[in-house]
């Protein structure tokens, strides 16, 4: 089993990010991650939140062993030749160490303020898949040539080309008909929630997917994940987290021994 650690970007310093990220790497800890948004996910919205690959650009400066990625990108924020240039950038800086994760994008709030056009959930999956076939074959070192409904690109290549051969791309979600048939497409790695009947159900059908696809589903990762928070007391504990992550972390504490153990 591989640990991976994701350090939260909001209400806190760069140092802070610095020093954890170089305890994960000084013990052992197999990847990094951030989230890539650009308001707060807990407490007040608008709270400070660092941006997501520039972060990871320096820890990739810093640290010497671990994976980095974010948890994940939603390809609403940026064109997906863009996503693959930044990730490409990333894996030269940190040596091949670069992880690409990719989501359709979900927060109304940061889409509204900046102007970002969302769309309605079959619009992002529809979206999102197109994303995923464009970033995948830029990463791949393909001359593209496409045009879907949301992207065209004609006669695109990727410039600065990775150190991996094959840079993995992380996808993040759980939609069983789209996302995970997307997945079993272009993805290395694959980040669900839930609890680990949950986690087996779709995997199952992440399976299947695969086997449509002409790929082994072991091909790609696993991932999935719980939340910690550490203070001196409890109250410290429940007092410092509000908003969209509070009951996960404030219930989850007793659940992590017996849905998480390897």
């Amino acid at each position: 089993m591989k640990l991976g650690f994701q350090l939260w970007p909001q209400n806190t310093t760069w140092p802070a990010m610095r020093d954890a990220a170089l305890l994960a790497d000084r013990i052992g800890i197999d990847s990094v991650w951030t989230w890539d948004h650009f308001y707060a996910l807990s407490g007040e919205e608008e709270r400070p939140n660092f941006e997501a690959w520039t972060i990871l650009s320096a820890l990739a400066a810093v640290t010497q062993h671990v994976r980095l990625g974010a948890m994940v990108s939603g390809v609403t924020y940026r064109h997906p030749a863009v996503i693959a240039n930044i990730a490409a950038t990333l894996d030269q800086v940190s040596n091949g160490r670069a992880i690409c994760g990719i989501g359709a994008a979900w927060n109304q709030t940061e889409h509204k303020a900046y102007g970002i056009d969302l769309g309605t959930p079959g619009e992002r999956s529809r979206r999102f898949a197109e994303a995923a076939k464009v970033i995948r074959a830029l990463l791949d070192g393909e001359r593209v040539t496409y045009k879907g409904k949301y992207y065209t690109l004609k006669n695109a290549v990727l410039n600065t080309r990775p150190v991996q051969k094959r840079l993995p791309i992380m996808i993040g979600g759980g939609g069983e008909q789209k996302t995970l048939r997307t997945t079993a497409r272009y993805a290395d790695m694959w980040h669900g929630f839930g609890p680990p009947e949950t986690m087996a159900r779709k995997i199952e059908i992440l399976r299947q997917h695969c086997s449509d696809a002409g790929r082994d589903q072991s091909q790609i990762e696993p991932y999935g994940g719980s939340w910690l928070v550490v203070r001196e007391t409890k109250a410290e504990r429940t007092s410092s987290v509000t908003g969209t992550w509070a009951s996960a972390v404030t219930s989850s504490g007793s659940r992590i021994p017996s849905t998480w153990r390897p």
